[in-house]
C-alpha cells in the first residue's frame, strides 16, 4: 500500500515538473501584443472546423463596403515583426514554403519569420540595385532584417513587395480615443517608386494607427484565401479606384 502510495506520488511529482519544464521552455519566446481597442461584436470565429482557432474581425465599414461582405481581418501576432506576419498569412497559397503558416503555434510562426526575414536579406545582399530606394532611406535596412521584433514601415512593405513580385494594398485607419475612425484610406507602395503592375497578383493588409499590422483574409465555408490573381473582380475594382483616385 505504501509502495503504490510512493509510486503514485512520484508520478504525480514528474508530471508536476514536466509541465513546470513545458512551461519554462514556451516561455522562452514571449511576443507582446500591442493594444488595440477592438469591440468585442465584431470577432468572428468561421465555421470551418480547421481554422477555427483564427480569430477573425470584420472591417471598419469604410472598408469593408469596398471588400464586400466576405472579408475580415485576421489578428496577427505583435512584438515588432507583425508586417512580417501580415504578409505571410496572406501568401499561404502562392508560396508552398509558406503554405502551413495559418494552422501553427505561435512558435512556428515565429520560425516562418525568421526565416522569411533571412530569405528578403539574402536577396537584398545580392541585388542591392534593386533596393536602391529602400538602402537610401534605410541603410541599416540588412541589420533590421536579421533582427527579431525590429518594428517595419512602408521601405520594407516596398521592399516585400519587390522579393515577392507583387502588389500590396496597405488599409490603414487612425482611431480617436473613443474608438471611432478619425481617418481611413489605403495605399500601395508599388505606386511610389514603380508603377503599379495591374498584371501582378495582389495581397491587402490593414494598419491601425501606425502601430499594428494584420492581414485581410477572404473567408468562405470552402477556403480562407488571401493572395489574389489580377484577374480577380476585387482587384480590378481596387487597381481602377487606385489608378483614378490615388486613394480609395
Amino acid at each position: 500500500m505504501t509502495g503504490t502510495k510512493t509510486k503514485a506520488t512520484s508520478k504525480a511529482s514528474l508530471k508536476r515538473s514536466s509541465n513546470s519544464s513545458n512551461s519554462s521552455k514556451s516561455n522562452n519566446i514571449r511576443v507582446k501584443r500591442p493594444y488595440v481597442k477592438k469591440d468585442k461584436n465584431l470577432i468572428y470565429t468561421p465555421k470551418n472546423d480547421k481554422m477555427k482557432n483564427l480569430k477573425f474581425i470584420k472591417l471598419p465599414e469604410c472598408i469593408q463596403s469596398i471588400l464586400t461582405t466576405s472579408y475580415y481581418r485576421l489578428d496577427t501576432m505583435g512584438g515588432g515583426d507583425c508586417l512580417y506576419h501580415a504578409v505571410l498569412g496572406c501568401i499561404t497559397e502562392i508560396n508552398p514554403y509558406f503554405s502551413k503558416y495559418l494552422t501553427v503555434n505561435e512558435d512556428k510562426k515565429l520560425l516562418f519569420v525568421y526565416n522569411f526575414k533571412k530569405m528578403l536579406y539574402n536577396d537584398v545582399l545580392n541585388y542591392p540595385y534593386k533596393y536602391k530606394e529602400e538602402l537610401t532611406m534605410v541603410p541599416n535596412l540588412p541589420d533590421r532584417l536579421l533582427t527579431m521584433g525590429t518594428w517595419a514601415g512602408e521601405y520594407e512593405v516596398l521592399a516585400i513587395t519587390k522579393y515577392l513580385n507583387l502588389n500590396i494594398f496597405v488599409f490603414q485607419t487612425l482611431m480617436n480615443n473613443d474608438g471611432t475612425i478619425k481617418y481611413c484610406t489605403s495605399y500601395c507602395l508599388s505606386n511610389y517608386y514603380i508603377p503599379l503592375d495591374i498584371t501582378k497578383n495582389t495581397i491587402f493588409i490593414f494598419n491601425i494607427n501606425n502601430t499594428h499590422y494584420e492581414t485581410i483574409l477572404r473567408f468562405n465555408e470552402e477556403s480562407i484565401k488571401g493572395s489574389f490573381k489580377p484577374t480577380e473582380a476585387i482587384v480590378k475594382k481596387v487597381n481602377k479606384v487606385y489608378i483614378t483616385q490615388c486613394s480609395i
